[in-house]
């Protein structure tokens, strides 16, 4: 009877850690997604200035 309470120990470590991995892998996923949209947003800003200030990114007036 002293065996099961270990195992049931066991258990709720396995789900905590099978919880973690989904929330990492989650959180990983939202990441990726914000990062590409940083990015897409800087790059959009810059290309917004050379539609602004085209002279400037060319070098001649």
């Amino acid at each position: 009877m002293d065996e099961f309470p270990k195992y049931l120990d066991g258990f709720l470590i396995l789900g905590k850690i099978q919880i973690l991995r989904m929330a990492m892998k989650k959180l990983s996923i939202f990441f990726q997604s914000f990062f590409r949209l940083f990015i897409i947003a800087k790059y959009h800003s810059k290309l917004s200035q050379m539609k602004a200030y085209p002279s400037l990114f060319l070098g001649h007036n």
